[in-house]
């Protein structure tokens, strides 16, 4: 009988879902801020600080994500070996991400593609932590 582990990679993700969502909102600001300073390296201890305060909520809004949709994936793996691939994840991920904003947010354009980058980024976290026990790797 074939078994699955995605233990590590959920950890892993749920550990960084917080961060993540820091790094694509600074990333965002530096590409569509308008002013003549965007980025000033005096605001990297704070963004460091920010991300480790990012941790506990991010695992808060992404766990019950994370932990479903990993084992949800890992199972279908089971079955369907093409589903294994990572882009399915990263579909999947990005799509739980997009609905979960919608009921939370209403569709704000900014938010969804922040949601929904964090979902696909955690679910290719999953993936890549995620094994099963008729792997050829």
């Amino acid at each position: 009988m074939s078994r699955f582990s995605y233990a590590p990679g959920a950890l892993a993700a749920l550990l960084a879902a917080g961060p993540i969502g820091i790094a694509i909102l600074s990333v965002g600001s530096m590409l569509f801020d308008a002013g003549p300073a965007a980025f000033d390296w005096r605001t990297i201890p704070a963004m460091l600080a920010l991300a480790v305060i990012a941790v506990p909520i991010g695992m808060i809004v992404a766990g019950l994500p994370i932990l479903l949709g990993g084992y949800g994936l890992g199972r279908i793996g089971l079955t369907y070996f093409r589903s294994r691939h990572p882009l399915y994840w990263v579909a999947t991920g990005a799509v739980v991400g997009a609905m979960i904003e919608m009921a939370l947010f209403g569709a704000i354009p900014v938010a969804l593609a922040l949601f929904a980058l964090n979902g696909g980024l955690c679910a290719l976290i999953v993936r890549y932590g995620t094994r099963w026990s008729d792997d050829d790797a």
